[in-house]
């Protein structure tokens, strides 16, 4: 997490000897509406470039740019800009939409659709700290609306890994199953929401199991556990007409009360009835290799000298030895075959478990030792 992310600033910060001007940091979301269709057979790929003006020569600058959403002419986009808010400045914005026609990242080879000028003060001053304007620059057309919200951020820097399994959704595609994927909004103080991420999307199936990503949970919540999370499901079409399959409602507490357990949700819009699981995992601080050591060194330590130190293994059926062998080896090769019986329950189950990633590791090491000793014993 970038540690630029400060506190508001109070007035028992102020140095009279070396002034600065009170200021904290706010994140600006951006969405459109009723953009141009510059595409003949399809519709336009928006994206949107933020400029801000310096206070000395009042040149306008880049500050940086959303994702490209392709086929549509409605925007949410995901990506933000995280802006320094100074009370007593006019800090002037201006955005600016383009279609985008190729992968060159001169927006001058890329249509035009229109731009917007505001200020910061103006939209965190607005109520809800949302700002609606039209979007102007092309003569004679009406290039639709822009909406720019803004939020005070948290000084909040945990990150949290988040994966998502879908069981028995809908089917939307006529000759397929679904192309399903996950849209995540944070619910704002107006009710409105905000697009906080997007999953990739799983073609051809009703059983989807998408990648784990890492959030902030700033993102998620801005720091509220109890703020309303909505996600949302969509079977994904190429011309950017997404069917809706359903949605639920959740929050960072309900999320992390499951932690490294299962959650499952229902999606009640969708028809037939279809549950999403999710597995999470909390990271209050980067995580490392370690951090899965402590449950299986143990085990580790007890074993190794036991095997190390025996002169030559007996194969007795009732000796400890054998059925330790016998144990450990038979749990791990009945758990490597439930694993493998079912791909999609791979990543879901090892990626994120520590227990899980313990277990593997315990049961190698000790499989790994056995077949020595045995190998040992056979030998003498």
């Amino acid at each position: 997490m970038n540690n630029t992310f400060l506190n508001m600033a109070s007035i028992g910060d102020f140095d009279p000897l070396n002034p600065s001007i009170p200021a904290t940091k706010v994140e600006i979301a951006v969405s459109c509406r009723d953009l141009l269709d510059m595409d003949t057979f399809s519709k336009s790929d928006p994206i949107c470039v933020l400029y801000t003006q310096g206070m000395g020569n009042k040149e306008w600058r880049e500050f940086g740019r959303t994702e490209v959403i392709d086929n549509t002419l409605n925007p949410d986009f995901v990506k933000k800009f995280i802006l320094d808010y100074f009370f007593e400045e006019r800090q002037n914005l201006r955005f600016d939409l383009y279609d985008v026609d190729s992968k060159s990242a001169n927006l001058q080879k890329h249509d035009f659709l229109g731009q917007a000028y505001c200020t910061l003060g103006e939209v965190v001053g607005s109520q809800g700290s949302r700002l609606e304007k039209p979007l102007g620059g092309i003569q004679g057309k009406k290039c639709g609306t822009i909406i720019v919200k803004a939020e005070e951020l948290n000084n909040c820097r945990e990150s949290v890994m988040i994966q998502f399994c879908g069981t028995k959704l809908d089917k939307k595609d006529f000759f397929g199953k679904s192309d399903p994927f996950l849209v995540f909004y944070r619910s704002n103080e107006d009710g409105t929401f905000t697009i906080c991420h997007k999953t990739e999307v799983v073609k051809n199936t009703l059983n989807p199991v998408w990648q784990a990503f890492k959030i902030p949970v700033r993102a998620l919540c801005n720091g509220d556990y109890d703020r309303s999370i909505k996600v949302e499901v969509y079977d994904w079409d190429r011309d950017g007409s997404h069917d809706y399959i359903g949605e639920f409602m959740t929050s960072y507490r309900e999320l992390s009360v499951g932690q490294s357990q299962f959650n499952v949700y229902e999606c009640p819009y969708s028809s037939p009835l279809s549950f999403l699981t999710t597995f999470l995992d909390s990271f209050p601080s980067p995580a490392s290799l370690l951090s899965f050591c402590p449950s299986f060194f143990p085990l580790f330590v007890f074993l190794c000298p036991y095997f190390s130190t025996c002169p030559s293994l007996p194969l007795l059926p009732w000796s400890l030895p054998f059925f330790l062998v016998f144990f450990f080896t038979l749990l791990l090769m009945s758990f490597l075959s439930f694993l493998f019986l079912d791909l999609s329950c791979l990543s879901l189950l090892t990626c994120h478990s520590p227990f899980l990633l313990s277990f593997l590791f315990s049961s190698l090491t000790v499989s790994v030792f056995s077949a020595g000793s045995i190998f040992k014993a056979c030998s003498q």
